[in-house]
Order: structure tokens, then sequence, then C-alpha cells
């Protein structure tokens, strides 16, 4: 019986199924029929069978973005319909070139791994566009992209519509700074917990990252020195109080709720 969730792959390469000769398609069916059953896929030859002939590519991805469909109905509970319904909206996403770079079941698992944040369908699909926007742009992955925009949402408590703002912020980072957006993207979680749990902004703390690879740290390197600062005025030493007192300032997580990481160095 077809649980219906491999049927949302018949869109995958449509293209080639349509262009392609399918007479004496029929007598590849029994081979390939076979090999289907075997890994205990619901596909049939009505549907995805067309799809799956038409190249050996397309039968590897109605495969693998049936997995990942597969997953998400596991921790999402959707019904059968409404995860064909998502497998279609994912493979026509994937084929529009002006919006993604990624493969249907790339961006299945990038929305996989969006659900387990969100927790609701339309919140995950909103941040699966931002994210693939973001990634197409900054020539990178959707899993990379949703990966550091979700975090920064999960961090600061913000809302799935908050998506956009953060990635313009992470692209205004690699347009003033020195770093691709794969890099940024992948090395900021550290920085940005600790400058979330004392007050700072993600506003600010692109900023210092622009500042740190502009003069010549990697994304790894400001990550670690940007997450030293914050620590040095959320859990001062003795040495360092005494030695940033005299010149003026106050090492504390106050000092950096009031004044921001700006005010807080340019008062010293």
């Amino acid at each position: 019986m077809p649980t219906g969730i491999s049927q949302a792959i018949i869109y995958i390469r449509a293209v080639d199924v349509v262009s392609s000769p399918l007479s004496g398609i029929s007598a590849k069916f029994a081979n390939l029929g076979s090999s289907v059953a075997q890994i205990g896929l619901a596909m049939t030859a009505a549907i995805t069978m067309p799809v799956a002939a038409a190249t050996a590519v397309s039968l590897k991805a109605a495969i693998a973005l049936d997995k990942s469909l597969h997953q998400i109905q596991a921790v999402s509970k959707a019904t059968v319909p409404q995860v064909a319904a998502l497998g279609s909206e994912i493979v026509d996403l994937s084929t529009d070139i002006k919006r993604s770079i990624d493969t249907p079941n790339n961006l299945a698992q990038a929305y996989f791994d969006i659900y387990q944040r969100v927790s609701d369908a339309d919140d995950a699909m909103s941040l699966l566009q931002d994210s693939t926007n973001a990634a197409t742009a900054g020539f990178s992955t959707t899993l990379v992209a949703a990966k550091a925009i979700g975090q920064v949402l999960t961090v600061y408590r913000e809302k799935v519509s908050a998506a956009s703002h953060i990635s313009d912020i992470m692209f205004k980072v690699i347009d003033r700074g020195n770093v691709l957006f794969p890099d940024l993207a992948q090395n900021m979680g550290t920085a940005i917990q600790t400058a979330a749990r004392i007050g700072v902004s993600f506003e600010e703390v692109g900023a210092a990252y622009a500042q740190m690879t502009l003069h010549g740290l990697s994304a790894s390197q400001a990550q670690t020195s940007l997450n030293r600062l914050l620590l040095a005025f959320a859990h001062p030493s003795k040495q360092a109080y005494d030695l940033a007192k005299r010149h003026g300032l106050i090492l504390s997580a106050n000092t950096i709720k009031e004044l921001g990481l700006v005010g807080a160095d340019r008062k010293s």
C-alpha cells in the first residue's frame, strides 16, 4: 500500500520525465521494482517509477527524500497528506534556482532540523525559506544557514518573524568585515550565548565580528576573542577588574547592559 509520502517526489526531475521517451519503460519495472521493494518504500509504478526511471540520480533522490519525509512525519506527527504536501512544496523550492541551490533532500533535512527548534509547520517553512535565501546569497547550504539563524532565534528568544532581520545582520558583517557566510554561520554559537546572557544585542555582536575579521582575525578567532571579552565583563578576575577601574571602566554585566559593547569601548 502506498504511504502517500513518496508521492510528493513526482515533481523531482519533472522536466526530464516529460522530455524523455517513455517507450519500453515497462520492461525496466520488473528489475527495478524488486529493488525498491527491498528498501521498504511504498513507491508505485503509476507515480514514482516514471520519475525513478528517468535517471539513476532521480531514483537516489527519490529514496533520500522519502526517508527524510518519514523522519519529518515521525517528529511532527503530521498526517500523510500533510507530509506529501510538504514534500511537493520542498521540491518546488528546490527547482527554483533563483531561490535555492540545494537538492530536495537537503532542504528536507534542513526542515527537519528547523522543526525540532520551532515545532510549528508554518514557522518551520517560513524559516526554511529565509534560510534558503540566505544560503543562496551566501554560497552556503540551507542546513548551515538554518542552524545559524535558528540558533540566534533560540538564544535571543526571538520569533521566527525575526529571521530575515538576523540574516540581514549577518550579511552586513560579511559586507563590512572579512569573512564568508559559511565561516560566520559556523562560528557564532559560543559568543552569542554569552552575549545574550549578559544583554548584548546580536547587532553589536555582528559589529564586533566585522571589526575583528576586518583586522585579520578568522571567524573562529573572532568568536574566541569576543567570548573572552564578554566573559571578562560577566565574570572579571580581580586583576582585570582593578586594571579596568584605573582606566575608568567598571567590568560588570551591568556595564555592558547599560553601555553596550560600543559604549563600554568608548568609555575605556
